[in-house]
């Protein structure tokens, strides 16, 4: 008979700390060392029993106590099966030494049965139960999702190379309307052209400099080279990331993109598939990197590198939230790692009489870890359901280039507050194994010594000059990118280089006071980009911090190619 042992995502580990015990309680060394202890218990035993008037009674417990060890817990031997219930994997341990095999599968057994209760009452989608996928399994695919590229490096330059040459010079000449690129929840097909007109190059491991085409056929093969791409290698290696499993077979990746797609139509709302949500992911990516390529080769006078090219803040929560990804799932794997692979030291210690209480103990830790399943469980609907309240509305279907930052800072929060949450569990589930007061009273300190912690850290770096100066170049920053956003929303506001001139003479102020006022004005007419561009500067220089005298300012722009009198107004 073979006993089952039931994992959460960490069958493998499981598997090699069974593999380790079992060859450690087989080899003859701990064979002998077991003897040694038996003996010199019964030795000590013995004399414990003299000096307390020959109460010989001592010794034989001892010696009954140690045969019902030996013969219960470490020589018969046993088959596990270690099940892993997110992963649908199973592995097989023969000859398992009864007391860890027994130990493990019973409450394992019941670990199992408690999560699945719990989850049963909770309204989640199947891939999203914690019994099914793990804690916040869908948070940590969605935000893990948005990280991914195309990660073989000719792709990524075929297909960045083609936003830049083919897409945005089609938007610049009026043939795609870049709003609809940018709000497109299937950007590979809006990619599409049969533009002959303009050409790109196609580079490959047997021409890595390049081979021209047109852009019909240049998307021609990007199409079917990215859909291949993603399904062989970028959705595999997604799912050994969200997994932490380094060799997971095909029919296991595309369960775990399909677990993706639920993520991504109970939070977000929309209707893609994994497969698509990740290639809408590299090819925001590469977008972003062929609108840089289009800034360097044609200047930013449109502004389509600034929109789509700004930077995810990291901050606190950010941060947090990579340490959540990475770390949190390691948590339970090392402790049953470590409660499991200490059998043969706790057999060891319980066979030294007046010791036997240390089974006790261990049969403790094993509850204490049997308890997090439910806790888990409950901690993993809230955070869900949660997140599906904060994105759903915020994203509502639309994921795309437009909403990209927007969603990778929410989910980064959200797993880094689940991450946060799932640091009760342990304390709370001890303090109800132990009946301990007292862990009640640290759990609820800790809570509200991360809280304290987290506004200290808060209000000593916005008091400090540093600080300070951050969130000022922050707001610059900010200001800048709704100036840009304000100037992009319509030809009328673009003044003729006439016009400028003739609005400065007219009110008798400097430029950067026109500059100011004209920023609040939304009647004027024509069409020029030698505004848009030098307002977009000043906005970038007073971010970045640009000061000099007018000679400085005159050497800059003319860095810049230009040095009219607006251009020096711009880099006050």
């Amino acid at each position: 008979m073979a006993w089952e042992v039931y994992a959460f995502g960490n069958g493998d580990v499981l598997t090699h700390v069974f593999m380790a015990v079992k060859g450690i309680m087989a080899d003859v060394n701990y064979g002998n060392l077991v003897s040694l202890v038996v003996l010199i218990g019964f030795f000590f035993s013995f004399l414990q029993a003299m000096w307390s008037g020959n109460n010989f009674t001592i010794p034989i417990k001892a010696w009954i106590a140690a045969i019902l060890i030996t013969g219960f817990l470490f020589t018969p031997k046993v088959d596990v099966i270690i099940r892993d219930e997110i992963n649908n994997q199973q592995w097989t341990v023969k000859d398992v030494p009864f007391g860890l095999g027994a130990f493990a599968s019973f409450f394992t057994t019941i670990q199992k049965y408690l999560a699945k209760e719990a989850d049963s009452y909770f309204s989640l989608p199947d891939d999203l139960k914690f019994a099914n996928s793990g804690y916040a399994f869908g948070l940590t695919a969605l935000d893990t999702s948005l990280e991914s590229v195309i990660m073989d490096p000719y792709l990524y330059a075929t297909v960045s190379n083609f936003i830049s040459k083919c897409t945005l010079i089609e938007i610049v000449a009026g043939v795609k309307d870049f709003n609809d690129v940018l709000t497109s929840n299937d950007l590979l097909e809006s990619l599409s052209t049969n533009n002959t007109a303009y050409q790109t190059k196609i580079y490959s491991a047997s021409n890595p400099s390049g081979e021209w085409k047109t852009c019909k056929d240049a998307y021609t093969y990007i199409k079917t080279e990215v859909e291949k791409h993603v399904q062989n290698q970028v959705g595999p290696f997604f799912a050994r990331k969200v997994t932490g499993i380094s060799a997971l077979n095909n029919a296991t990746a595309a369960i775990i993109l399909q677990k993706l797609g639920t993520a991504g139509q109970y939070l977000l709302n929309t209707s893609l598939t994994g497969q698509e949500m990740l290639e809408q992911a590299v090819l925001t990516d590469a977008f972003m990197k062929g609108a840089d390529l289009f800034a360097i080769e044609h200047g930013d006078t449109a502004g389509y590198a600034s929109i789509v090219s700004e930077k995810k803040a990291v901050g606190l929560w950010a941060l947090g939230a990579e340490t959540a990804k990475k770390f949190l799932p390691l948590i339970r794997t090392t402790l049953e790692a470590l409660i499991y692979g200490f059998f043969p030291l706790i057999l060891i210690m319980s066979l030294f009489p007046g010791r036997t209480k240390t089974l006790h103990v261990y049969v403790t830790l094993l509850l204490w870890l049997t308890l997090w399943a439910p806790g888990e469980s409950i901690l993993n609907y809230i955070a869900t359901v949660w997140a599906k309240d904060e994105l759903g509305p915020l994203i509502n279907g639309n994921y795309n280039i437009m909403y990209l930052t927007a969603m990778s800072r929410y989910t980064a929060d959200s797993v880094a507050i689940a991450g946060s949450m799932l640091w009760l569990v342990p304390t709370l589930t001890f303090a109800l194994v132990k009946a301990s007061e007292m862990a009640f009273v640290s759990l609820a300190g800790r809570v509200g010594g991360t809280a304290q912690s987290a506004a200290s850290s808060a209000a000593s770096e916005v008091t400090s000059e540093g600080g300070l100066q951050s969130l000022e170049r922050q707001g610059l920053q900010s200001e800048t990118r709704t100036l840009k956003e304000h100037l992009s929303s319509s030809d009328s506001l673009r003044p003729t280089a006439a016009q400028w001139e003739e609005y400065v003479s007219k009110v008798g102020v400097t430029s950067e006071e026109a500059a100011r006022a004209w920023m609040e004005m939304s009647d004027f007419g024509g069409s020029t980009t030698t505004m848009h561009s030098s307002i977009n500067r000043a906005g970038e220089s007073r971010a970045l911090g640009a000061v000099g005298d007018v000679g400085t300012r005159e050497a800059v722009g003319t860095i810049k190619g230009q040095r009219d009198i607006s251009t020096q107004m711009a880099y006050k």
